[in-house]
């Protein structure tokens, strides 16, 4: 993706550069290339970014239109599973069965494929249907990073839409699998995130509000923190990353950058643990919290819910 933005913007500099020695313009056309080159590089970034939050509203029509303009940026796999995970989050179940079609005829890594399709299902209400998805994927991933995406998923829809104590401990069990094969940051904080929505579905409101609450700050934070200061990085890759960083800064603000529907849906289990544990007003703050991350229709609905009957109280 690096190398083709690069493409892209050094083309119209160099036409400029040109353009301006052609047109013998009263400025030095390299000087006047670089000046219009910071600008451009802004606002690719800020194109790319503004499709992140179009889909956090839930204006996904207008973040594929815009994301037309990436077909020619993103390698052709990437593009592919943005398309698809849009699909599947404004629950255009056509569109979305074609596209996990088209991953699988392209040759998209399975893994991913059997991802979205068993989160496409749970989405759309059949989470029986997710979980053989999910079991014949983990029957054939190894162990990796992708296995335990895997596992860490299926731990969830035994949480969020099970919830009977044998389906209770496979969730326990798949967390503890995931956990042999990565347990560092950030993805203990997913898995003990997901923790606390196993001891919502046992009840547990005081032990899943603290689970919940700790690690979803600890996957805010660590979202926010760029590796750009990391010693143990190269020299040239701390100053892409700072370069990155500061593109970003100038770019979006640090409330859009995140349109990940997963941490509005663990807030959305976090006020459910404090409405629990008889909190309205925590319920409501955490509420409005999960809407402020994301408002696709999916999560923002029982949010509003809640918000609504928080206030009634």
């Amino acid at each position: 993706m690096f190398f083709r933005v690069l493409l892209f913007i050094l083309f119209p500099f160099l036409g400029i550069v040109f353009l301006s020695y052609g047109l013998r313009l009263p400025i030095d056309g390299l000087l006047l290339g670089i000046l219009l080159l910071f600008p451009m590089v802004m606002a690719v970034f800020a194109h790319y970014r503004h499709i992140g939050k179009l889909r956090s509203q839930g204006r996904f029509r207008s973040a594929r239109r815009h994301l037309l303009f990436w077909r020619l940026l993103l390698p052709y796999e990437a593009y592919l599973r943005m398309q698809t995970e849009l699909a599947i989050e404004e629950a255009d179940e056509t569109l979305a069965r074609s596209l996990l079609q088209k991953s699988r005829d392209t040759g998209m890594e399975a893994a991913f494929v059997w991802g979205m399709e068993a989160d496409l299902e749970r989405r759309l209400g059949y989470p029986q249907r997710a979980r053989e998805i999910l079991d014949e994927a983990l029957e054939h991933v190894p162990p990796s990073l992708l296995r335990a995406g895997l596992l860490a998923q299926k731990a969830r829809l035994f949480a969020l839409c099970f919830s009977n104590q044998d389906a209770l401990r496979q969730a326990d069990l798949a967390l503890s699998e995931a956990e042999e094969i990565t347990s560092g940051p950030p993805h203990r904080y997913i898995l003990d995130a997901i923790r606390g929505e196993i001891a919502l579905a046992r009840n547990e409101y005081r032990r899943a509000s603290t689970l919940l609450q700790e690690n979803l700050d600890a996957l805010i934070e660590s979202a926010r923190i760029s590796e750009a200061g990391r010693k143990d990085l190269p020299l040239h890759r701390r100053i892409s990353r700072k370069a990155s960083a500061f593109f970003a800064a100038l770019t979006y603000s640090q409330q859009d950058e995140h349109q990940y529907p997963f941490f509005a849906e663990l807030y959305l289990s976090l006020a459910r643990a404090c409405l629990g544990r008889k909190e309205p007003e925590n319920a409501h703050h955490f509420a409005k919290c999960g809407l402020s991350f994301c408002s696709q229709p999916y999560v923002a609905n029982p949010l509003q819910a809640i918000l609504s009957q928080t206030t009634a109280s």
